[in-house]
């Protein structure tokens, strides 16, 4: 009896961590999940809110806030299964770098960035399917920061 309580609460401290943000919460919430594949005999989908791909409403207000404000830096599309196009604007003089994570926070892509205004298509062969972070950062600041889902046909 004493063991039953203990695998109960393993176990709901495991549906806890499920429900978390892998991109804040790291590798532990994957391992969470897939022990409960094992356990569960009707298999559960946990997706947090930071993995839920956005709507095309959520995309079109997001870019018209940038737009307004005038950042410059965009990536799209998101989903994507093949590549990224990013579009950025460096003032002369200015540096630049794009980095690609996955979500444990190794590096995938980094790219550095040229003056003026440009485009740069980052091809993602060879990623595997899942959520990354891209970052585009200026002068030791963050310009862009944005979650990025690799998807495969």
């Amino acid at each position: 009896m004493h063991t039953m309580h203990i695998s109960n609460h393993i176990e709901n401290r495991l549906r806890e961590i499920a429900q978390r943000c892998p991109l804040d919460d790291g590798m532990g919430v994957h391992i969470a999940r897939s022990t409960l594949l094992k356990i569960d005999t009707l298999p559960k989908h946990y997706i947090s809110e930071c993995e839920r791909v956005p709507s095309p409403e959520d995309i079109s207000a997001k870019r018209n806030i940038e737009e307004n404000i005038g950042y410059g830096f965009n990536a799209y599309p998101n989903p994507t299964n093949a590549g990224l196009t990013v579009n950025y604007v460096l003032e002369e003089g200015q540096n630049g770098r794009l980095t690609m994570m996955d979500i444990s926070g190794r590096i995938i892509r980094t790219i550095t960035l040229n003056t003026g205004k440009s485009t740069i298509e980052l091809q993602l062969n060879g990623v595997a399917e899942g959520l990354y972070i891209l970052h585009v950062d200026v002068e030791g600041q963050t310009k862009l920061s944005e979650r990025i889902t690799v998807i495969r046909p």
